[in-house]
């Protein structure tokens, strides 16, 4: 339930360190910032973030009897196909 805030949490961490910025520094790189800078509104944006937590918890609950390194692997994949996602739709836009 809480991959979507950690994930994006992270990654927007990660962005500020790379930028030689402090972590706590506030910018628009969040998921929901990006989304709505994509051109969605904000219940679109709503619903899709709706729909990713919905299905990472139906994978958890197909997977919950698999290794936690293939569960780990799977959700790290995931994560960086919706940063790709979110960088090409970023860049469409400017």
């Amino acid at each position: 339930v809480l991959i979507i805030p950690i994930f994006d949490t992270l990654r927007v961490i990660l962005l500020r360190i790379r930028r030689m910025q402090s972590p706590f520094r506030a910018d628009r790189n969040h998921i929901h910032h990006r989304s709505l800078n994509m051109g969605f509104s904000h219940a679109q944006t709503v619903l899709i973030l709706a729909g990713i937590n919905i299905f990472f918890i139906v994978l958890a609950l197909l997977l919950r009897g698999s290794s936690d390194a293939l569960i780990l692997g799977l959700v790290v994949m995931i994560c960086l196909g919706i940063n790709f996602v979110l960088r090409k739709g970023q860049n469409r836009v400017t």
